[in-house]
């Protein structure tokens, strides 16, 4: 469903700006860091798309439900956690069993409970990029999307709610645009080799293409991570799924061209961004302790595999299901998509 009528400027309006996507699944207090507040933090003018289940959805179509002023907001409804992890294992092309136990290691390590404190949350963060490549599936005709953490924090107490979002001024030329935060990199102890900033998780943007890279090489990094879980031990190396944004920052540092930075550096919200660059090479992100040996070289071509499949998957599994004729809305509906890079059949439950 799609929530109100706009005049014909605002839906001109609508169709130019970036598809927000974002993920919100109601969980218990213990289970994350801090209250949410989203009758403030969903209020950006931008057409958003938001998977969630009945509480955060009724909360944010409440919110946002004056649609000349935010503009368009439509809903996959019914996630909750099982199902998030059906999908983020079928994304990642790993066993749902490994990626939970890899969740829950990534958690329950002593020490680190204050950024990571649930595999529950670590899966929400883990599925950044997975939405978003299930929107654009969903959305074909579109070429811009952002994430934004319905959540978003730095916001939540702002009495005149979030400003105006940086694309309306900064767009970037190539990759996605992120902004770096020196805190960002969690826990620190584990990686003392890094210097810099790290890349924030809570907001990121850019066109298809620069998605489409971007989610390939992420797909990648988190199946090898899951698939060599085993070979995780001591403090310098556990914990690896905590947290996307240190996932992402070892993506840039191997890769700079997959994001252009917005600046100044520091801040965790985005009024007072006035400009945009390339990564500096004087960044000196270095990827986090311990690099693979040889021997894991497995790994890494089960993961470049995985990444080929669960990259079709997701494009073809939002199409399948925004295909459904109208009589299905409001139900699960099953959608069988074969994928022409591997001729692998999935399976996908759809809500809509």
């Amino acid at each position: 469903p799609v929530l109100g009528w706009m005049w014909p400027s605002a839906a001109h309006e609508d169709a130019q700006l970036p598809l927000v996507a974002t993920l919100h699944i109601d969980l218990a207090r213990s289970l994350v860091k801090h209250y949410y507040n989203l009758t403030r933090t969903v209020r950006v003018r931008a057409p958003y798309h938001v998977f969630c289940d009945s509480t955060a959805c009724d909360a944010i179509g409440q919110a946002r439900a004056d649609a000349r002023r935010w503009l368009t907001t439509s809903f996959s409804r019914g996630w909750d956690v099982p199902r998030l992890v059906s999908a983020l294992a079928r994304a990642f092309g790993v066993e749902e069993a490994a990626l939970l136990r890899a969740a829950r290691r990534s958690a329950d390590a002593p020490g680190d409970r204050m950024h990571c404190p649930s595999a529950e949350l670590v899966l929400i963060w883990l599925a950044k990029p997975v939405m978003i490549g299930l929107a654009m599936a969903q959305y074909p005709e579109r070429e811009r999307f952002a994430w934004v953490d319905a959540g978003f924090a730095a916001y939540r107490g702002a009495p005149r709610g979030v400003p105006p979002a940086p694309w309306l001024k900064f767009w970037p030329d190539s990759g996605l645009a992120v902004r770096f935060h020196p805190k960002c990199c969690k826990p620190p102890h584990i990686r003392p080799s890094r210097n810099g900033s790290c890349v924030e998780g809570t907001y990121l943007y850019g066109s298809r293409a620069s998605w489409e890279r971007f989610i390939s090489a992420y797909v990648a990094e988190v199946a090898r991570l899951v698939r060599s879980q085993e070979e995780w031990s001591g403090r310098r190396s556990e914990r690896l799924l905590c947290a996307d944004q240190d996932i992402i920052t070892d993506l840039v540092a191997r890769d700079a061209s997959l994001v252009m930075e917005l600046l100044p550096e520091g801040s965790w919200k985005w009024h007072d961004i006035s400009r945009i660059a390339n990564v500096t090479s004087g960044r000196a992100l270095v990827a986090r302790a311990p690099q693979r040996s040889p021997a894991h070289a497995p790994f890494r071509r089960a993961a470049s595999l995985a990444a080929v499949r669960s990259t079709a998957a997701i494009r073809t599994a939002a199409v399948g299901c925004a295909a459904l004729p109208a009589a299905h809305l409001g139900t699960g509906s099953d959608v069988r998509n074969t994928t022409a890079e591997t001729g692998n059949t999935t399976t996908l439950r759809c809500y809509h």
